[in-house]
């Protein structure tokens, strides 16, 4: 019995009327606990073959129907075939996010208990979106998860963020789409730590992109800087409590030094212009005394941020960039 059942989970062609058969066979149980296990195997493997059986598939993924181990042994498994894929992302379609995919509980002190119960609870019964992105191959999720995040108008924008988030490659013919919800999150103040991880996907050419996006209007460019700092904040708070960081703002490479010349060229000294501020804060000044020092004096940048230590106000906003750049070991004197 038990070579038989092992067997089973080698055939590639299966029928619905056969996987039924496999499964009564399996209700009635076995005093052999190998053919039990063996049966179980056979029993996954054929839903993951057999297209028509795909809402027994999804009664184990969603439902949970089954013990825990069947879950495991999924996420642990073979993907499923392409057709067994396709069909489970069209039922996939018709469920709410929140029934397939729901967001992990935000950190914090008051919801610790419930951070820790949610990743013990993942590590034993696999949530649903991590079974769901082992059976489906990603060159067809990624772009099904995208399209839904963009359509799915019910969802919060967070949501549709963090599920955009879950995917390993945005597509090229999907990329602005996302880049316009993440603008929109961002001019909302929305969709928290997902905006600037997002962001992040972009590398420092999104950061370029949206200062030139805001640039005549500085009022919603200090208030994105703004959010995106305090997203960073939250992630090192986070880090601080020994829970992981969180994503940060993309950091310039010597091939951004031009553009960030020209860009500060643009902010006349003693004008109190309110974008000094953010794009200090945006443009990764501090990191460019650290790593790019050489090429950084090549360029007019030390000069373009000294001609605002004149200004009071504004030589607050330039000082921790000027110290990094100058390795003065003090800020300067703003009076």
């Amino acid at each position: 019995r038990h070579a038989a059942a092992k067997a089973l989970g080698l055939v590639r062609g299966w029928m619905p009327e056969l996987v039924a058969r496999l499964d009564a066979r399996l209700r009635e149980g076995d005093p052999d606990e190998d053919v039990v296990r063996a049966l179980e195997g056979a029993y996954l493997h054929a839903l993951c073959r057999e297209p028509g059986a795909v809402d027994r598939l999804l009664a184990i993924v969603l439902e949970r129907k089954g013990p825990a181990r069947w879950r495991k042994a999924l996420a642990e498994g073979s993907p499923a075939d392409s057709t067994v894929a396709r069909a489970l992302l069209e039922r996939l379609a018709a469920r709410p996010l929140k029934d397939w995919a729901p967001m992990p509980p935000k950190f914090g002190l008051e919801a610790l208990q419930r951070m820790i119960e949610f990743f013990v609870r993942a590590e034993e019964d696999p949530p649903p979106l991590v079974l769901i992105g082992h059976l489906v191959p990603r060159d067809m999720l990624d772009p099904w998860l995208i399209r839904r995040a963009l359509e799915d108008l019910e969802a919060s924008r967070e949501h549709r963020l963090w599920l955009i988030q879950q995917t390993l490659d945005l597509p090229e013919d999907l990329r602005e789409g996302v880049w316009r919800l993440v603008m929109q999150a961002l001019r909302e103040e929305e969709g928290g730590e997902m905006t600037l991880a997002l962001l992040g996907r972009w590398e420092f050419a999104g950061v370029r992109r949206l200062v030139e996006e805001l640039w005549d209007d500085p009022e919603a460019l200090r208030r994105v800087a703004g959010y995106l700092q305090r997203q960073e904040e939250r992630g090192r708070l986070r880090a601080a409590a020994g829970h992981g960081g969180g994503p940060s703002l993309p950091e310039p490479s010597a091939e951004d030094l031009p553009w960030i010349e020209a860009t500060l060229a643009r902010i006349e000294p003693g004008s109190r212009e309110p974008r000094l501020e953010p794009l200090v804060d945006l443009l990764g000044l501090w990191e460019l005394g650290q790593y790019h020092k050489r090429a950084v004096f090549q360029t007019r940048i030390p000069e373009l941020l000294l001609r605002h230590l004149a200004d009071p106000a504004a030589c607050r906003v330039v000082a921790e960039a000027v110290e990094s750049l100058f390795s003065r070991g003090r800020r300067p004197r703003c009076s």
